[in-house]
């Protein structure tokens, strides 16, 4: 089974909160933290990969914040592990191995092609739906 890094977890729980607030609306590190429940600390180094990749912009001062460069239906979630070096979307050479080793590492690769397709087609846009599904469903559950 798949399992994020927290690195990627936090970057991706970043870019879908940028994703569902409004309109290019900014965002500062430690209300994503707080929506989130991240480590703001860290949440700010995650913050700094993605905007290195171009995926965020920042403006400074107090009003300041984070948005998108890109629409959430532009962003596909391989874009985001990427940008935080995930082993998978990155196509880190592989070494050659002999015999019964080669016949793994090609199994490894063939895995990791497939979870890249995937992740490929997975856009934000649809991830801000299912968040927001997820909230109303949960909104329903409390005020029963």
């Amino acid at each position: 089974m798949f399992s994020f890094s927290s690195k990627e977890e936090y970057a991706v729980l970043a870019v879908l909160a940028l994703s569902v607030s409004d309109d290019r609306k900014l965002l500062q590190v430690k209300e994503i933290s707080k929506r989130e429940r991240l480590s703001t600390r860290y949440l700010e180094q995650v913050m700094g990969l993605l905007k290195k990749e171009g995926l965020v912009e920042s403006v400074r001062g107090p009003s300041g914040g984070y948005h998108l460069t890109r629409l959430p239906h532009e962003i596909c979630l391989s874009d985001v592990l990427r940008a935080v070096g995930n082993r998978i979307v990155a196509n880190p050479p592989t070494r050659q191995r002999k015999g019964r080793a080669q016949i793994l590492q090609e199994l490894s690769d063939q895995v990791g092609q497939g979870l890249k397709t995937v992740f490929d087609t997975i856009h934000f846009q649809s991830l801000c739906q299912r968040k927001k599904a997820l909230e109303a469903a949960q909104a329903l559950m409390y005020h029963i």
